[in-house]
């Protein structure tokens, strides 16, 4: 039966009213959509990738895109690669990523950081939002969905913010006045968009700490223990999709500072892989081969900065290069293109490598203060150590005694917060110092606060100067005069502990008082 010609216009007019508004939702999805830079702006640059042009694909949280350095492995090995990744992004989020992946490309290898499944690093399946709320929408995210309600055990019907996700950022009004915002509302990366910083989803880290190198990481003997249930679930799940379709894939544990109980279900991660015979590469078993240097190469206990990438990603590729046959004949316009890129990566680099050189050679100086602000006895040479920007002085006093200060004695503590004006002099004060008075007081009021390393501090002056870092009191109230504590924020540890008295003549006296209570 023929339709009449007015029907099929209308269904015409209909269809093409559909995909307007198709049209629009994305638009509006895209541009409400949070841009976070280790995450949505990631995987958006991943969709600049030329197709079927990487060699390989790393996927993973920050474990992957503070360690594996993309454009390093370009120069290095001719290794072209991407960290498709996103801060916190759920093991659960893994086989979602690798379908988004295969959209474009056809790597030779994909390489999983199986850190998210270890219970150091909870693993709540809701992280799996930071990686969906990046990709395009489609079918994909509707199959996560229902992954996830599978998982959880929830009814899908309870879960229309989370495939919906313009429900869960419809309020983000910002975005209407954020240039970045509309240049990703089509998901795609604009050429005027700012890279620094990150190259090929690799985020350069300048930041540095000092992190105790872990014990037991060589227990080879150390034995295994089980997964959290829904950990192995996912875990199971990856590796059979990826047997299932022929993924290439090699799993990874990149270097941190492993505990016993890491080690062990790094021991059991290993055993299920061999389960399924796909390959797993536990860096941590291989410190010393890489020759990381936990005194320089890390910013957290957690996390390598560049240094530690470098070495990292060197001992990846050699393995790879091993292992693997990574076609190495690149097409002529994407070795220039990545050759261009490599140059502004090698400039950025180049700067931060000089600003990772002065914050460890600062704190190594500071290391050598500390030791001499312990040793010294002139209370203005301590006060002028401890005013150094890796050292927090906090500060209690009740007044400042019956005899007057001299010019030189308030010019050291005027820097301090103390004696700025005359009527201070009698007042009860209490001060948190770092390079300048972060909090300074001339009330009776108790004062709570947190040095690095979320370590809770407490100053007082209520029934006498009192300083109490975590649970040691570090005064001794029944003394009277300017208590100052400094405290490393490197090491997070109290270095030196003294009590500041007025002499008669106006100079200040200084006693060291024990640091461990």
């Amino acid at each position: 039966m023929k339709l009449p010609k007015e029907n099929v216009k209308n269904f015409i007019a209909f269809l093409i009213f559909a995909h307007l508004i198709w049209l629009v939702f994305l638009r509006c999805t895209y541009l409400f959509r949070d841009t976070y830079r280790a995450g949505r702006q990631n995987i958006v640059g991943f969709y600049s990738e030329e197709e079927d042009s990487l060699d390989m694909v790393m996927i993973g949280a920050s474990c992957v895109y503070r360690y594996w350095d993309c454009m390093h492995a370009w120069k290095e090995y001719g290794i072209t690669s991407y960290d498709y990744s996103v801060g916190s992004m759920s093991a659960a989020a893994t086989i979602f990523a690798i379908r988004d992946i295969e959209k474009t490309q056809s790597p030779q290898l994909l390489v999983f950081d199986v850190r998210k499944l270890l219970s150091s690093f909870p693993d709540t399946v809701g992280g799996i939002w930071g990686t969906l709320d990046a990709q395009d929408y489609d079918g994909n995210r509707l199959a996560a969905v229902r992954y996830y309600c599978s998982l959880n055990e929830v009814p899908f019907g309870e879960t229309l913010e989370d495939f919906v996700d313009i429900i869960r950022y419809h309020d983000n009004h910002a975005a209407l006045s954020s240039k970045l915002s509309w240049q990703l509302w089509d998901n795609r990366a604009d050429e005027s968009m700012d890279q620094d910083g990150f190259y090929k989803g690799f985020a350069i880290a300048s930041e540095h700490a000092f992190v105790d190198a872990p014990q037991n990481w060589d227990s080879l003997d150390a034995g295994a223990v089980g997964l959290e249930e829904k950990a192995e679930i996912v875990y199971r799940d990856i590796l059979e999709y990826c047997r299932e379709n022929d993924v290439p894939l090699l799993l990874v544990a990149s270097p941190f500072t492993v505990t016993q109980q890491d080690v062990m279900e790094l021991n059991r991660i290993g055993e299920i892989a061999q389960e399924y015979g796909i390959p797993f590469l536990n860096a941590n078993r291989h410190y010393e081969e890489m020759g990381l240097d936990f005194s320089r190469d890390f910013y957290d206990e957690n996390h390598v900065n560049l240094y530690g990438a470098e070495k990292y990603t060197d001992f990846l590729a050699a393995y790879v290069q091993e292992h693997y046959a990574i076609m190495q004949q690149k097409d002529e316009a994407v070795c220039d293109a990545w050759d261009s890129v490599y140059e502004r990566y090698a400039l950025e680099v180049a700067d931060a490598g000089a600003a990772l050189d002065r914050a460890i050679g600062g704190k190594l100086e500071t290391f050598e203060m500390e030791a001499a602000m312990r040793g010294t006895q002139r209370a203005l040479d301590w006060l002028a150590m401890a005013d150094n920007a890796n050292i927090t002085v906090l500060v209690a006093a009740e007044g400042m005694g019956e005899h007057a200060p001299s010019l030189e004695s308030i010019a050291a503590l005027r820097r301090y917060g103390l004696f700025v004006e005359e009527a201070d002099f009698d007042s009860p004060y209490m001060a948190r110092f770092c390079g300048e008075v972060l909090y300074g007081s001339h009330t009776d009021t108790a004062h709570e606060g947190e040095l690095a390393g979320d370590i809770e501090y407490v100053l007082s002056v209520a029934d006498g100067p009192s300083i109490r870092i975590g649970d040691v009191e570090r005064c001794h109230k029944s003394e009277p005069g300017i208590y100052m504590v400094a405290f490393d924020n490197n090491t997070e540890e109290v270095v030196d502990s003294v009590i500041i008295r007025i002499g008669e003549d106006g100079s200040l006296g200084m006693e060291h008082r024990k640091v461990a209570e």
